[in-house]
């Protein structure tokens, strides 16, 4: 996982609020997959949080 810059995305404004990163893994046909993930400024790492 990768953080990038907000300035990168020139598809649409990404919010001031959340930290944008490059990520990327293996499924299950052995095929890469990669995308981006936002996640929110005040997310507390160290919490229990529900999967999405």
């Amino acid at each position: 996982m990768e953080q990038i810059s907000a300035k990168d995305f020139k598809t649409f404004t990404v919010s001031d609020n959340v930290e944008p990163y490059r990520v990327s893994f293996r499924n299950q046909c052995a095929m890469n997959v990669v995308g981006h993930l936002f996640i929110s400024k005040n997310f507390d790492k160290n919490q229990n949080t529900l999967q999405l």
